[in-house]
């Protein structure tokens, strides 16, 4: 055996020291209006500073609609692997990657169909530049900002509470996701995205929960030769059992209930995509003290 974590670490040692200023002020100009703004300041002792904005508007158009506009911005801090990797036969780092930024807008639409249901439509807007990933060159490859992408899209919600305590939800996301340096469809981004989950109150004490996801196709990398990930579904299902005296919950789920060949694409130097589980049981129990 030979020690060679002197001289072929695959990172060294390093610190990050972060300071942070948040402001926020809430303001009522009406009883029907309600604007928010603030703003958030970070400063990174390894690759610098970034300040993020935020700020909303909702309108009480009635006691049953309400109108929500809202924008953002955000980043993600390139992780220590990103920055300072060493002696990868794959990928280095590189210690003048800057964070990724994203700006998000959104105007949604919310309605109170009645006492029990409610329905939200949301358009959003994501502008994301910086986006951090390996630059091919002779030899190994190193991190580097050099992604744009854009996403426009609309989702969907629907959910409502039934007589007996049970409640029903419905969710749709269609997202058109566009890599603004190629021009063409982002690879690893469903277009369609649609969820349905169902919770069933047999009792006080016994519940049931179904659940189905439903996500559509993915495009693969420009130079990826492989097929698209296909559609993929998962179906869950989960029982709930509690005592009277409510200190006892034991829930018994199943996951994947189809058993499908579910999985998360790779990068194309991979010959195979990364699996997840296939059919799985687990049994929770839950031991919950009440303080009188």
């Amino acid at each position: 055996m030979v020690d060679i974590s002197d001289v072929a670490n695959w990172n060294d040692s390093h610190n990050r020291n972060i300071r942070a200023l948040y402001v926020q002020d809430i303001w009522d100009p009406t009883d029907a209006v309600r604007l928010i703004v603030g703003g958030r300041y970070d400063d990174y002792s390894d690759f610098g500073n970034t300040f993020n904005p935020r700020a909303s508007v909702s309108w009480d158009v009635t006691d049953k609609y309400q109108l929500i506009a809202t924008y953002g911005s955000a980043f993600r801090a390139p992780t220590f692997g990103e920055l300072y990797n060493i002696n990868n036969p794959s990928i280095v780092g590189n210690p003048d990657v800057q964070p990724e930024e994203i700006q998000t807008a959104e105007l949604g639409f919310n309605a109170a169909l009645s006492k029990r249901s409610q329905a939200k439509a949301t358009l959003f807007y994501n502008y994301i530049e910086d986006i951090i990933a390996p630059r091919p060159q002779t030899g190994v490859a190193y991190s580097d900002n050099i992604g744009e992408l854009e996403v426009l899209g609309v989702e969907l919600e629907y959910s409502t509470r039934l007589k007996d305590g049970s409640s029903l939800g419905l969710n749709y996301t269609y997202q058109d996701p566009t890599n603004k340096l190629t021009n063409s469809r982002a690879s690893d981004v469903p277009l369609h995205r649609a969820n349905f989950t169902y919770n069933y109150r047999y009792s006080r004490y016994l519940t049931a929960f179904a659940g189905v996801l439903y996500e559509s196709a993915l495009a693969r990398e420009v130079n990826d030769v492989r097929s698209g990930v296909s559609d993929q579904v998962t179906v869950d299902l989960a029982l709930s059992w509690r005592n009277q005296a409510e200190n006892v919950q034991l829930t018994a789920s199943i996951y994947n209930l189809m058993d499908e060949d579910l999985v998360d694409p790779s990068p194309a130097a991979m010959l195979s995509d990364y699996p997840n589980a296939g059919r799985s049981l687990m049994l929770e129990v839950q031991l919950m003290e009440r303080l009188d």
